[in-house]
């Protein structure tokens, strides 16, 4: 009976096999995809991740034997723990809503990555929740015990990223794959909106902070992740030498660049690590921009000729704001929002690990890629009060017109973590 049912199911009339696959999508878009947006209240709603300050983890004793050390670790490990178990969550109800869309869609193919992402931090969710059961058995060698977990997790997750990448990129060619009468019915099913995907890596990208705050404690830093009184000048010059790097490794060309640095007050404290991420990502844009422009031009065939570089200006005359502004002399910004959207890479060809080892290239990372670098630069800068922003200059008598990445850092070390930074923000 069951299999004549399929089979009956199977052989309905279109109009009514479309009927109760818009029923139960309908269903379960107001369930599956507001559970991954919003499940901090759905799923646990007497619990939610604690807003650190990054003056709160400066001052956060971890090290050492005292109870105040083990109460601040075990409040630590359990705040990753928490937030764990909502993406696995989360995740889960993205699984189901992208199963329900292929069924609808006639796709079998759901990818597999997604269940592998469920699975991950389902695992390291419980290898957390053992590291506080074993201590809270015993203190001996808690320290040691915290640090190699939160490591372990660290690598774990090291490439959830661009996992997620992959599995939104399927998504979308199983969107397209679906008749255009299926596509018109269902345009109220959103699986891939922003704030789906935003929620995703914010979370991340806290679980990542926090872990490698306390390894990088355990090591003898004692501000962990966060850098007091840095030399801003110093960071951004270490950032923009790496991108001409792989510039220069994936073009053949160096784009060259020039620092100057308004006003003298002190920088607040970063978390440099973030920092170097987000100005190496604006940078090899800016450079990939200027040499895209160069290589229109009839003199760029002279032996002689090069690129035009970048002019990045280090902006310290406000006490509110530290402003980093990379401009460079490209076509343009034409799309904000696709500039910042998620896994939507303009790069020909994807990035392969292997191929870049077999190459023996000296560098990390190719001018393109995946399309995760921008979104995930700007929630660093958004999580803490900061923004990453784009607009167009025009020409001036220094330099032709272009783009201007400006990377803002809120100097008010207590500002505490927001719950949830979007994408892209409604104006």
């Amino acid at each position: 009976m069951a299999g004549q049912s399929a089979i009956s199911a199977a052989a309905a009339p279109l109009g009514l096999r479309l009927m109760r696959a818009r029923c139960k999508l309908s269903r379960n878009a107001g369930v599956s995809l507001s559970s991954f947006a919003h499940s901090d209240a759905a799923v646990i709603a007497e619990e939610r991740p604690r807003r650190w300050s990054i003056r709160g983890l400066v001052e956060s004793n971890i090290i050492g034997c005292s109870d105040d050390a083990a109460t601040t670790r075990q409040l630590l490990a359990a705040d990753v723990q928490l937030r764990l178990g909502i993406q696995q969550e989360r995740l889960s109800g993205f699984e189901q809503s992208v199963r329900d869309y292929a069924i609808v869609a006639g796709n079998t193919d759901v990818p597999k990555q997604l269940k592998s992402l469920v699975r991950l931090h389902e695992s390291t969710r419980q290898l957390v929740g053992q590291m506080l059961a074993t201590e809270a058995a015993s203190s001996v060698n808690a320290q040691r015990l915290a640090s190699g977990v939160f490591d372990e997790t660290m690598c774990r997750h090291g490439k959830s990223v661009e996992t997620l990448a992959d599995v939104i990129i399927q998504v979308r060619q199983m969107e397209l794959r679906l008749p255009h009468i299926l596509r018109r019915d269902f345009m109220n099913v959103d699986l891939l909106d922003d704030e789906l995907i935003s929620t995703f890596l914010h979370a991340r990208l806290m679980i990542h902070l926090l872990c490698e705050h306390y390894v990088s404690m355990s090591k003898g830093k004692g501000t962990g992740v966060v850098t007091l009184n840095a030399d801003v000048r110093d960071v951004v010059d270490d950032a923009l030498t790496e991108s001409k790097h792989v510039a220069d490794a994936n073009l053949g060309v160096p784009i060259e660049f020039a620092i100057e640095q308004w006003g003298d007050l002190e920088a607040p404290p970063i978390i440099r690590s973030w920092l170097h991420h987000a100005l190496v990502e604006v940078s090899k844009n800016a450079m990939m921009a200027n040499y895209e422009r160069w290589i229109q031009q009839p003199q760029s065939k002279h032996p002689e000729s090069v690129p035009p570089g970048l002019h990045v200006i280090v902006d310290k005359t406000c006490a509110d704001v530290l402003r980093i502004q990379v401009k460079d002399q490209g076509n343009g910004l034409t799309d904000e929002a696709e500039a910042f959207g998620f896994a939507r890479s303009s790069s020909q060809e994807r990035w392969s690990r292997i191929n870049e080892q077999r190459s023996y290239a000296a560098v990390r990372q190719p001018l393109g890629s995946l399309g995760v670098g921008l979104p995930l630069s700007r929630l660093m800068m958004r999580i803490f009060g900061g923004d990453l922003t784009l607009s167009n200059h025009e020409r001036n008598a220094s330099m032709e017109s272009g783009c201007t990445a400006t990377l803002e850092l809120c100097c008010d070390d207590s500002f505490r973590a927001q719950d949830h930074c979007k994408l892209i923000k409604s104006h």
